[in-house]
């Protein structure tokens, strides 16, 4: 049996490396005018991002919960979901990608590609196959029509 992590888990576990990485080589961080806004407004984004993803499936009465997608009810195509399949977990990378702004090491770009390998792989992947054989033709024009992450 595989263990399961929440994606949000998934996330706060990344920020570990991150705070590591930039405490460990702070020869290698770097600063620019106006680095904590940009980190907070990525972070806002990914927050509201999620946000605006929860609300929308919540309108349609499917389900947020990332372990059971053969509960879901209906394919949500509308707003957030017109351009990301995945608005939630682009939500989370942007979240990630405001803290790697705001710690200022480029090499925190790698936990942020692990991010995406770790969650397309144990997340997205298996969503969308439970999908699939849930919805078929449908799903699949969606899959076809609007892309993963953005």
């Amino acid at each position: 049996m595989a263990i399961k992590v929440p994606p949000p888990v998934i996330t706060l576990l990344s920020v570990i490396p991150m705070v590591g990485i930039a405490g460990l080589l702070p020869a290698t961080n770097f600063q620019f005018p106006g680095q904590v806004l940009v980190s907070v407004f990525l972070v806002a984004m990914g927050a509201g991002l999620m946000i605006v993803a929860a609300v929308q499936f919540k309108r349609h009465a499917t389900t947020i919960n990332p372990f059971s997608p053969e509960s879901t009810v209906k394919i949500v195509q509308h707003g957030v979901f017109s351009f990301s399949r995945n608005p939630m977990y682009l939500g989370m990378l942007l979240i990630l990608g405001g803290i790697a702004c705001y710690l200022g090491n480029p090499l925190n770009a790698l936990v942020l590609t692990g991010f995406i390998v770790i969650i397309s792989r144990v997340q997205i992947k298996p969503e969308e196959r439970a999908l699939l054989a849930k919805f078929g033709d449908d799903y699949q024009a969606y899959l076809a029509s609007v892309r993963r992450w953005v």
